[in-house]
């Protein structure tokens, strides 16, 4: 079951260093949910969450770095039942599959550290029953390929 599928947008507000951020943050994101999308299947993670940065933007290195936290909170997701998969940074075609290690910052704030490694064939699979082809590619890429 779809849980989402569209653009995840988040524009701060608010001043900083007197002038105002302009600057929106948005990426493509697929969040679902598989024990509802396969129920015959036993999954380690629940929900599969897949990313693709869309606008060229301050963030870190990666969607899960920048946003996690915050799609995290608004889906109402655990970081230990998802399997988040993003594209490798230089090459669209190359999956990685970030594992999301909890750090307690302060008495109710957390934070994490974000462990990246290969996506395996089977998790590669399961992206790509649940995605079109291309869906990786950038958004102008995408819309010449159409």
């Amino acid at each position: 079951m779809i849980v989402f599928d569209g653009t995840y947008r988040w524009g701060p507000s608010g001043l900083r260093s007197r002038r105002r951020r302009r600057w929106m943050l948005s990426c493509d994101l697929l969040v679902i949910d598989l024990s509802l999308a396969m129920p015959d299947v036993v999954h380690l993670k629940r929900y599969l969450v897949v990313a693709n940065l869309l606008t060229p933007s301050p963030m870190k290195t990666s969607v899960a770095e920048t946003l996690g936290k915050r799609i995290f909170r608004d889906f109402g997701l655990n970081s230990r039942n998802v399997l988040w998969v993003e594209t490798a940074w230089d090459r669209e075609e190359h999956l990685l599959v970030a594992a999301f290690k909890a750090i307690d910052l302060y008495a109710d704030e957390t934070d994490f550290e974000l462990l990246w490694r290969d996506a395996m064939p089977n998790e590669k699979k399961l992206v790509d029953r649940f995605l079109p082809s291309g869906w990786f590619l950038s958004r102008s890429q995408r819309e010449t390929v159409s």
